[in-house]
């Protein structure tokens, strides 16, 4: 077994392949035979490096994409929903509301109207 760095090392390449995958179902399974690893290995190391399962963090880079691209796109619910890993929208949309508390439609909404707002606060200014 390799040390803590080497651990920690092969946990930063896991989570670049979670966050460059993004829009793909990747699995502890897949990880563990991407990396030469057991399926344990990467469950206890991920979890030792960063505090959250594999799932879990795939599930947050997700969020942050999607956040991202209902800021600045007008991509289409099932586009953003394919672009970060979701079958659907709705799924793509219940994941979100659980995530940030409102759904994809009214995020938009409000990070358009707040863009909208600080625009007219510097054209004032």
């Amino acid at each position: 077994m390799q040390g803590t760095g080497g651990c920690s090392g092969m946990m930063a390449q896991v989570s670049e392949y979670l966050e460059e995958h993004i829009d793909e179902k990747v699995t502890v399974s897949d990880l563990a035979s991407l990396f030469n690893l057991s399926v344990s290995q990467v469950r206890y190391n991920f979890f030792s490096e960063f505090g959250l399962t594999p799932a879990e963090y795939m599930r947050g880079c997700r969020m942050r994409k999607a956040a991202v691209l209902l800021t600045d796109t007008d991509y289409t619910m099932m586009e953003i929903a394919s672009r970060t890993g979701y079958e659907n929208p709705s799924k793509f949309a219940s994941a979100f509301r659980r995530s940030t508390g409102s759904s994809p439609v009214e995020y938009r909404m409000r990070q358009k109207s707040m863009k909208a707002d600080r625009k007219n606060t510097s054209a004032n200014a």
